[in-house]
């Protein structure tokens, strides 16, 4: 029971379950479940409190802290101030179902640490973050366009530009027009992606009602020693619905997949149901995406059936305040983009390697998936901090170069099936997997039969 009202799974949500329903040739009746308040939970201190700065405000992040995919916290405390311990400004309260706050502040050196809330009880704050210089960037490139703004503003336009980390370059427009020019300086040299957000009730937390940029089917924005003009439209539909198709190979059979991903953007959505397409049990309901406001979710893998470029789906909705809506969408590619010559050092630590696919997409980028061959568990997908994984020009990687694996080293005779994804800039991807037993020396390659291990769903919002 949604008891907040936010659309996100909180560990003060009244829960209920029963474990197993068997289903056989006649309709089951009496299956009642019985809710139950959940104890309170101890509050955890937010980790990776970061904090971009720009000309009067500041775009602060952190990680959600979650127990069974639930957040354990009804709220976070933002502490600010000119002062080191980060005392002497008015503390922030942010509701729990956002990890992002935009502050309007006024230009100068100020510092941050963040605590978590449940009830009566607070968590130890986190370490202090600072100084932070807010002020207008200087130097290196400056990104400029105009936000085209389909509903009337009511709030501030935030518009920028990331690459992953927690790392914004950005601008505040408090009073936005319609058609709404923009410029913000002292973004380095990288690629990234574009962001925008109309604060339509100046909560300073991206919400629903909230009318953003869906940068799905762009392509990023490379900055080389330049000055892009990137022109926006931002988005004001009740939601956003998409399909994107998963190919698997090892070489000799492939598999294929679909994702399917409803995200709320003016409505909340509170019931999502498949109800027409191909090659899929319908009617069907969607399940709620975890930590996400207003996302639900569904993967289906349909073995050796081929998606088609005519195949639709059309999902019907249900918003939080009891209206419906009928979306749709459409099969936008299926790749056989494969990598090539995949090869790993047999090291409890391997250099994955490969050469670029035959035929790739026009724009493309490479992720690595690495799972545990004998329980199937996703032990590295990398990278996973930045919107649009390694650049097509990247064929090689050391596992766990980010720290993030898990297990950080692999085990010598233990094995492992690794892929490889080539990912389009519409979420569809190819999948080549090889498996890799690391031993001392010598190296594996590609041509061993490999298990198709649970797949990895990378959507917007």
């Amino acid at each position: 029971m949604d008891i907040r009202g936010d659309g996100t799974l909180n560990a003060d949500n009244p829960f209920g379950e029963i474990f197993t329903i068997t289903v056989t040739s006649a309709n089951l009746t009496n299956q009642n479940i019985t809710l139950t308040d959940p104890a309170p939970a101890t509050p955890v201190t937010p980790t990776r409190l970061t904090v971009n700065p720009s000309d009067g405000a500041a775009l602060i992040l952190w990680n959600n802290m979650t127990a069974n995919y639930k957040i354990i916290a009804e709220s976070y405390k933002i502490y600010w101030g000119t002062d080191t311990a980060a005392t002497n400004g008015t503390p922030i309260i942010v509701q729990a179902n956002h990890n992002t706050y935009l502050q309007s502040i006024t230009n100068g050196s100020y510092y941050y640490k963040i605590s978590a809330i449940v009830g009566a009880t607070e968590s130890a704050p986190s370490a202090v973050v600072g100084p932070v210089t807010i002020g207008t960037g200087a130097g290196l490139n400056t990104v400029s366009g105009t936000v085209t703004i389909p509903v009337t503003p009511t709030g501030p336009l935030y518009v920028g530009v990331y690459a992953g980390n927690g790392i914004y370059y950005f601008t505040r427009i408090a009073s936005p027009a319609i058609s709404q020019a923009y410029s913000f300086s002292g973004v380095p040299n990288g690629t990234y992606r574009t962001f925008a957000l109309l604060d339509q009730n100046n909560d300073g937390s991206p919400g629903i009602g909230d009318a953003i940029y869906d940068y799905v089917g762009d392509l990023p924005v490379v900055i080389n020693n330049n000055n892009p003009t990137v022109d926006i439209t931002l988005s004001a539909t009740n939601a956003i619905s998409r399909v994107a198709t998963q190919h698997w190979t090892n070489g000799s059979s492939s598999v294929y997949n679909l994702n399917f991903a409803l995200s709320g953007i003016m409505k909340l959505p509170v019931k999502v149901s498949l109800v027409s397409g191909q090659n899929i049990p319908i009617p069907l309901d969607m399940q709620k995406a975890n930590n996400s406001v207003g996302g639900f979710s569904f993967s289906i893998n349909i073995g050796a059936v081929r998606p088609a470029l005519t195949d639709s789906y059309r999902f019907d909705v249900t918003y939080a305040d009891e209206t419906t809506e009928q979306l749709t969408a459409p099969v936008t590619a299926v790749l056989d983009s494969f990598v090539q010559n995949l090869l790993a050092t047999a090291t409890t630590t391997p250099t994955f390697s490969w050469s670029a696919p035959a035929n790739p997409p026009s724009f493309y980028s490479y992720y690595i998936a690495v799972y545990n061959g004998a329980t199937g568990n996703l032990v590295w997908y990398y990278p996973g901090s930045t919107p649009f994984g390694m650049p097509s020009t990247q064929t090689s990687v050391l596992y766990n170069i980010d720290g993030t694996a898990s297990p950080s080293s692999l085990t010598i005779g233990t094995g492992y099936a690794v892929f490889v994804i080539t990912m389009d800039a519409y979420l569809n991807s190819a999948w080549y997997g090889i498996s890799d037993t690391p031993t001392t020396a010598g190296s594996s390659g590609a041509g061993v039969t490999i298990s198709y291990g649970g797949s990895i769903t990378v959507f917007a919002h």
